[in-house]
């Protein structure tokens, strides 16, 4: 398998471009052969697709904000993001049901998601 960067920049490959304004958060899970990312702008979604790019689908549009940061729990096949704005941090299946807030927090922005065995998250605010 070919890289799809190198540092001196000779070889490289855009992967997802079409449609995408402000993405930000992004999550691999390598054994299904799947990338979810988010794009903010101008309504925020999630999106699932294959690793090369190809069947991109939304799997959530409704109820997001700003979101951040993903991370996938690939032995139960759940997606985590942080929404920024609404300050939560939610979980769906891969295929966007199965949603559910797990935390909300005032006054704190959840800025970094990781997953191992159990969820971990970084944060800031003035609540801490």
């Amino acid at each position: 398998m070919k890289p799809a960067y190198n540092f001196n920049h000779t070889i490289y490959k855009v992967i997802v471009h079409k449609d995408l304004n402000q993405p930000e958060g992004l999550a691999l899970d390598p054994e299904e052969k799947l990338m979810f990312f988010s794009d903010n702008e101008p309504n925020c979604r999630i999106e699932r697709a294959s690793l090369d790019g190809r069947n991109r689908v939304v799997i959530v549009h409704n109820g997001l904000s700003r979101v951040f940061s993903l991370t996938v729990d690939t032995t139960n096949n759940r997606l985590f993001w942080a929404d920024h704005v609404r300050q939560t941090l939610e979980s769906c299946s891969y295929d966007g049901t199965n949603r559910r807030v797990i935390r909300r927090m005032n006054s704190v922005a959840i800025t970094g998601l990781t997953y191992f065995q159990v969820i971990d998250y970084q944060i800031t605010g003035s609540d801490l």
